[in-house]
């Protein structure tokens, strides 16, 4: 059986960042995806600047990201609110941020194996992790799978008890006239949407939608068409435009209710441990951050004479719950707020008549810049 001091289970965003990390610390890592690199996946792909020096500072290379420094909401019946982000992001595809990240993950050392995950198996001082490829050792694992796995059902989390309705449809565009310094929010009937360029130029629009609404549309590709439709501003957009994949991508049953962060021998990291409202834009951000400080924690006890599972589960609880709660409770207000028609418009004459307004509010959604000067600290450990 293969040991190592840490597996992550998912190559997300979440997991690479561990695990690039924990591979400049010299601590052995796997990481565990069942997925080839590159592939596109359902997210909003634009990325708060909070975490931009953090993955410089990794040594992931974002030179052909879009800048982002605007932020434009769209209401249903074309009224419209800009302001200035309180931190300048970028606009990257999945596509290439994973494949760059696990290619560094490769460079520090860590080990990729694809397959699929199982089971966890928790012993007294480590975990046991059943693959498709064999069985493997380690000391402790972080849950990194994303929104939703069938390793959340093998691990019988509490969440899956709650049915969610909403899901997420995603598709790339070619050929739109789109301000490359902005992201745009469209509401659309049963949700909202987001625009921003990615590398290539291409459009990525992402919207979250009530699957009661989907229901209605029946299918991904006319729940994409008829949602476009149902804003005009973005129909005008898009008019014309040349879809990149054959069908939209999909995934069901997002939930936005708080998890578990931790079980025996397990961190959960990324979206496996909570998921904050898209509209927020901090999605990928908060992936990036907590893995990075699910490493720092799992660093800092491998420096110690024992390894201390309790004491690491309370500082990376602590750690989580101070840095994220406010921008979650921030999003659930907003998301209720701008999925309500008259909320919305009140929201938006709002905005207008206090000039700042909407800078403040997108401020409490996002987080610090983090200090790079922390990642040459875990490296010297």
């Amino acid at each position: 059986m293969q040991e190592y001091q840490v597996a992550v289970i998912g190559g997300g965003l979440a997991g690479l960042t561990a695990a690039i990390a924990l591979g400049k610390a010299g601590i052995t890592t796997l990481v565990i995806e069942r997925h080839e690199y590159p592939r596109h996946k359902v997210c909003g792909e634009y990325l708060s600047g909070e975490v931009v020096p953090l993955l410089k500072a990794l040594g992931v290379p974002l030179q052909d990201a879009q800048t982002i420094k605007r932020f434009n909401l769209v209401g249903l019946f074309g009224k419209e609110a800009h302001c200035n982000l309180p931190l300048e992001g970028i606009g990257i595809s999945r596509y290439a941020l994973d494949f760059r990240m696990m290619e560094v993950a490769r460079q520090n050392g860590v080990e990729i194996l694809h397959t699929k995950a199982t089971a966890l198996l928790p012993e007294d001082k480590g975990i046991e992790i059943v693959t498709g490829a064999g069985r493997i050792s380690a000391r402790i694992a972080l849950g990194c799978w994303g929104k939703r796995s069938l390793m959340d059902r093998q691990t019988n989390r509490e969440f899956l008890r709650k049915k969610s309705p909403w899901m997420g449809l995603k598709m790339h565009y070619e050929g739109v006239d789109f301000p490359a310094d902005t992201v745009g929010l469209y509401t659309i009937p049963g949700g909202y949407g987001g625009c921003s360029l990615t590398e290539t130029g291409a459009l990525n629009y992402c919207m979250l939608l009530d699957q009661n609404q989907f229901r209605i549309y029946g299918d991904p590709d006319t729940a994409l068409e008829a949602s476009i439709a149902g804003n005009p501003k973005l129909k005008l957009l898009l008019q014309g435009a040349k879809p990149s994949f054959q069908k939209p991508l999909s995934i069901a049953e997002i939930a936005f209710g708080q998890k578990d962060l931790v079980q025996k021998n397990v961190l959960y990291c990324g979206d496996a441990a909570q998921l904050i409202h898209p509209l927020c834009g901090n999605g990928m951000a908060m992936a990036i951050h907590a893995g990075y400080m699910a490493a720092q924690a799992i660093a800092d006890q491998f420096n110690k004479q024992d390894f201390d599972f309790d004491e690491l589960s309370r500082v990376y609880q602590s750690n989580w719950h101070r840095t994220f709660n406010r921008r979650l409770r921030w999003g659930k207000t907003l998301q209720s707020l701008v999925t309500k028609p008259q909320g919305l418009r009140l929201g938006i004459s709002t905005t207008r008549l206090l000039p700042g307004l909407l800078e403040k509010v997108i401020a409490q959604t996002q987080g610090r810049v983090i200090p790079v000067n922390r990642i040459e600290q875990i490296s010297k450990q």
